[in-house]
């Protein structure tokens, strides 16, 4: 059995090193890392 762990992509506040406790969606370099794990997986 093999067991993944995936932390979810960028999303605006993590490229400005900044802690947000708000929900948000995923930028543009988060949307192409969620595409490029899809293809790998």
């Amino acid at each position: 059995m093999k067991v993944y762990t995936v932390r979810h992509g960028q999303v605006s506040h993590n490229a400005l090193r900044k802690y947000c406790t708000v929900d948000e969606d995923l930028n543009e370099l988060g949307i192409r890392q969620a595409e490029e794990l899809r293809e790998k997986m």
